[in-house]
C-alpha cells in the first residue's frame, strides 16, 4: 500500500508565514465526512490536472501553502538541552492530519485510475519524527503517543501509535550517511494514530502532547489548535 504522505513533503524547507483561522481539535483530528469528501475531490482534481509521472513512487499532490495549511505542520523547534541529540541530527517533526491523509489517499487512487469511498476510512493522523539509526530495523523500536490534556494540564486520554506486528521500515524515508568510517541511517520514523474519541473529549482538549522516544530518551512536544494556523513552528 502506498505511503499516504508524499515524500516531497518531508524535504520541504521553511514554509511561508501564511496563517488561517483556528479550527477546533475535533475539526483537526476527526473531520466530518463532508470535509473529507471535499479534500478527496480536490486532490483527485489536482492529480488529473497535474498527473504524477509514471513510475514515481509517491504522488506529489498540491504542495501549495493553501493546500497544506491546517492539514500539515512542520515542527522545527529544538529539543531541550537535557535530551542528548547527537551533533548533525535534525529534530524535525511533521504532523499530517486526517484531511491531508485523505487527500494523499485520493491522489494515489486518481493516479492509479481508481476511486476512494472516504466514508469507509477512519481519520488517520500520521507523525513523522526525524532521527538517526545504527541499523534500519531499529526504526521499529521507536515509540510515540499522543496525550490529550485539558486546560489544567490533566490527561483526558492517551492514544498509542498503531503499528502492525509485521511492519517493515520504509527505506525510502531513510538515507545512509558515512563519515570517518562510521555509518548511520538518517530519516523519519512514522507513527499512525486513528483512535476515534467522544465529541466531549475533543471539546475539553486544550493541548495535544506528543510523547516520543527516538533513542535519546523521552521527548515531549506540546501543540495547541492555534499552532495549525501556521505551516511551521521554530526554525530560522
Amino acid at each position: 500500500m502506498k505511503r499516504l504522505l508524499a515524500l516531497t513533503a518531508l524535504i520541504l524547507g521553511i514554509a511561508s508565514a501564511q496563517t488561517t483561522a483556528t479550527s477546533t481539535w475535533a475539526d483537526l483530528l476527526q473531520p466530518t465526512l463532508d470535509a473529507k469528501q471535499q479534500a478527496c475531490d480536490a486532490a483527485t482534481a489536482y492529480e488529473k490536472a497535474h498527473p504524477t509521472p509514471a513510475g514515481q513512487k509517491y504522488v506529489g499532490g498540491d504542495q501549495s501553502d493553501a493546500a497544506r495549511l491546517g492539514r500539515r505542520l512542520i515542527d522545527d523547534r529544538n529539543s531541550p538541552p537535557e535530551v542528548k541529540v547527537p551533533a548533525g541530527v535534525v529534530s524535525r517533526i511533521i504532523i499530517q492530519l486526517p484531511l491531508a491523509s485523505v487527500a494523499n489517499m485520493c491522489g494515489n487512487a486518481a493516479h492509479d485510475g481508481t476511486t476512494v469511498k472516504v466514508g469507509r476510512y477512519l481519520a488517520v493522523t500520521l507523525v513523522y519524527i526525524q532521527g538517526e539509526l545504527v541499523a534500519l530495523k531499529d526504526a521499529l523500536t521507536r515509540t510515540a503517543a499522543l496525550r490529550l490534556l485539558d486546560r489544567d494540564g490533566k490527561e483526558l486520554t492517551r492514544i498509542e501509535s498503531l503499528r502492525d506486528a509485521a511492519a517493515k521500515v520504509d527505506q525510502a524515508l531513510w538515507t545512509r550517511e558515512c563519515q570517518d568510517n562510521v555509518c548511520r541511517w538518517r530519516g523519519f520514523s512514522v507513527f499512525r494514530f486513528n483512535e476515534p474519541l467522544k465529541p466531549e473529549t475533543y471539546a475539553a482538549t486544550q493541548t495535544v502532547q506528543l510523547v516520543y522516544d527516538r533513542g535519546y530518551g523521552p521527548e515531549v512536544r506540546d501543540y495547541t489548535a492555534a499552532d495549525f494556523t501556521k505551516l511551521t513552528l521554530g526554525g530560522k
